[in-house]
């Protein structure tokens, strides 16, 4: 994995003390066709992945150094690394970078059809208008209607419309509030083990059978063929529609 090593722009950002930024974009572009997986993973830094008509998988961003001073920044965005490529079906992107102050962000445009797998070890994810079987793993996470079976942990907050297939299986795990959007009148088997400190709710999406209790719902809806696990701790919960047209 390469090093990003020319800095391009300095800037000086309001974070409580005076803190410079050293900022350098990174840009690639990777043949879409018959792409199966696309796979973006970064040490820090935040990522994304937007479905769009396009033959080429669109990879933006920039790597950056953040310090007290300008020298420390610059030192800090050279210990910063990039690469992607394409392995037949697979297609990777990913930043890494050494010790506090340092990251890359990354957004990737490709196909609408294809399994995405996103994960930073510090930073937020977005994930939308793609379908597939997808797994995000970040800090926070947001999701904007993505179908087919999805696997979200986050460390955070998640906010999510999806829109499951019969068979298609939705887990989500935080250590923050959910707000989980699914439309209704699915085939749903739903368990929810929420923080018995705060709030869950649910709206009917068509179910039968429900039991509920402090930090604790389940419900079916038909043969229960779309399963969704939700599991939180220290925030809320809320389920509700998502409206389709």
């Amino acid at each position: 994995m390469s090093p990003v090593q020319r800095p391009l722009a300095l800037a000086v950002l309001p974070l409580g003390v005076a803190c410079t930024t050293v900022d350098a974009p990174l840009a690639q572009d990777l043949p879409a066709a018959r792409l199966q997986l696309v796979v973006i993973d970064v040490d820090q830094g935040d990522i994304s992945y937007d479905a769009a008509p396009t033959d080429t998988l669109q990879i933006r961003g920039h790597a950056w150094g953040r310090a007290a001073d300008a020298e420390e920044a610059e030192s800090r965005l050279g210990m910063t690394g990039f690469e992607a490529r394409r392995e037949g079906s697979v297609a990777y992107a990913a930043g890494t970078a050494v010790g506090w102050g340092s990251g890359t962000d990354i957004e990737v445009t490709g196909p609408g059809r294809v399994d995405v797998t996103l994960e930073t070890r510090a930073g937020a994810a977005y994930l939308s208008g793609v379908t597939g079987r997808h797994a995000v793993r970040a800090d926070r996470i947001e999701a904007w209607d993505v179908a087919g079976s999805v696997d979200l942990h986050s460390t955070g907050p998640v906010e999510a419309s999806l829109l499951p297939a019969p068979g298609d299986t939705i887990r989500i795990a935080a250590e923050g509030d959910v707000v989980l959007s699914l439309p209704p009148g699915l085939d749903y088997d739903l368990q929810i083990w929420g923080d018995p400190a705060h709030d869950l709710r649910v709206e009917d999406l068509g179910f039968g059978p429900v039991f509920s209790d402090a930090g604790y719902f389940a419900a079916v809806s038909g043969p229960g063929t779309t399963r969704v696990d939700v599991v939180v701790t220290n925030g809320s919960v809320e389920v509700q529609r998502a409206w389709t047209w």
